[in-house]
């Protein structure tokens, strides 16, 4: 597969998730959010994508430093 068809699954999927979280009502988790901007960085990683690694790494960090423990859609 070349980088332009792993980027596009990659892009492909992060739509897919965030779309699933803006329409839903519950809450989502510390670990689901962790577990996806982790998913992030590892595509990144593969496609040699690496403003979007360092990017996502922030928001882990982010994320790492919060005291919360879920995360409404608006947040989100």
């Amino acid at each position: 597969m070349e980088k332009y068809e792993y980027w596009k699954l990659l892009n492909r999927n992060i739509q897919k998730q965030i779309n699933l979280w803006l329409n839903k009502k519950d809450k989502i988790n510390n670990i689901d959010l962790y577990n996806f901007l982790y998913s992030i960085v590892n595509g990144a990683l593969t496609i040699g994508f690496e403003k979007g690694e360092k990017i996502t790494e922030r928001l882990i960090s982010r994320l790492k430093e919060s005291s919360k423990t879920e995360w409404d859609h608006i947040e989100i």
